[in-house]
């Protein structure tokens, strides 16, 4: 009971903490008291999940990566620094989100219709925060220029998987999906749309190798309209969109908005360090000082000048054991396909923006831990 209770404790914590600026300010004292009892209830998950048998090699690269950039907080941050602070509790939110979860699934106390609601309550606030990041960024300007870009479009990007649990419903499935991606293609941030474009595959790919057998031909032919819809919609509002046509012909010509220089001088730095740094990079959120005030925006290079070769060995087993799980014959397809499209979009994250080191990604955090702790061979929806 107390698991149960505490499960909905924590559904109801990211509810209300994505709701700060629609219906109370955000960063007030409000939305820091659920982000910090969030991680003590996580926290304690964490421990409790160190005496369950038989954990995966996931887990264990999982766990191996919290603790690096715990310790190396511990040892290298320091909590007056703004910047250090700030990406440590986005690391620790997204990361410490995957022990309860695990513990849950593991017990078999969490189905995957809970989720699917949990979803279903989370896309209208994404869409309300969408739309008031959309109004503090126009409020703060003097023209009445509307092209703008918005970052909340990466909330849609990783709200997308949870569709995949939507099997029966195809029609939903279908309109949710057209939602999802208007949101990340409105938002023009290229990196979204890349990821969500990597989602979509696997999504058109997982309807139509999840059709009924008994119904064959009317799942085809419901998957093919299902896709050319969703295709022709896309090209239509690109071909309307003059300011997400402009960014892509400068993503196109090479403008990645400064981020040659910032990984050149990350790469350069490491490359040329002494043993100790080479091998164990220049601490916590190094990548400040080594670019004179940017992240890498790339989870590789952040976390080679964080924690050198070992922290990119760590990082480098953890999507390996991932991968391996999309391979793995004891799930069903379905199982498979979903962890597919959650690791190869976090994979295609991490080469040009932030993965770990973003707090939204505890959502990718709860599918995970969904799939690596659930013992049951498919996506169970009971």
């Amino acid at each position: 009971k107390i698991d149960t209770s505490l499960k909905y404790t924590l559904f109801i914590l990211y509810i209300l903490y994505e709701s700060q600026g629609l219906f109370y300010e955000s960063g007030s004292i409000i939305s820091r008291s659920i982000l910090a009892i969030i991680m003590v209830i996580s926290g304690i998950y964490m421990v409790k999940t160190f005496a369950l048998p038989r954990k995966r090699g996931f887990y264990k690269a999982w766990t191996a990566l919290l603790l690096l950039n715990v310790f190396g907080f511990i040892f290298t941050g320091h909590l007056s620094d703004i910047y250090q602070f700030n990406m440590f509790k986005n690391t620790l939110v997204c990361l410490l989100s995957f022990y309860p979860f695990y513990y849950f699934s593991i017990k078999k106390k969490l189905a995957a219709k809970e989720l699917l609601i949990f979803f279903l309550i989370m896309l209208p606030v994404a869409i309300g925060q969408f739309y008031y990041s959309r109004t503090l960024i126009l409020s703060g300007r003097y023209s009445l220029n509307e092209d703008i870009v918005n970052n909340a479009a990466y909330k849609f990007v990783v709200l997308f998987p949870f569709v995949f649990l939507l099997r029966k419903n195809k029609v939903l499935s279908a309109v949710l999906t057209m939602l999802i991606l208007f949101f990340i293609v409105a938002g023009s941030k290229r990196g979204a749309i890349a990821v969500g474009a990597v989602i979509l595959i696997w999504y058109f790919y997982y309807q139509m190798k999840m059709i009924d057998e008994r119904q064959k031909w009317k799942g085809y032919l419901l998957g093919f309209i299902t896709i050319t819809a969703i295709a022709f919609w896309g090209y239509r509002y690109y071909l309307g969109n003059e300011y997400l046509r402009y960014r892509l012909e400068l993503a196109a010509q090479g403008n990645i908005s400064g981020r040659d220089v910032i990984y050149s001088d990350i790469w350069n730095k490491w490359l040329n360090s002494d043993v100790f740094h080479f091998l164990f990079g220049y601490g916590f959120a190094a990548s400040i000082k080594i670019t004179g005030g940017s992240f890498a925006h790339n989870d590789w290079l952040e976390i080679l000048s964080n924690f050198g070769l070992l922290g990119i060995i760590i990082f480098a087993v953890l999507f390996y054991q991932g991968f391996k799980l999309c391979f793995n014959k004891k799930w069903e397809r379905d199982k498979r396909i979903l962890m597919a499209a959650i690791i190869t979009s976090a994979f295609a994250t991490t080469l040009f923006s932030m993965w770990y080191t973003s707090l939204g990604t505890y959502l990718n955090a709860m599918l995970l831990a969904y799939l690596v702790g659930n013992r049951n061979k498919e996506l169970a929806l009971r």
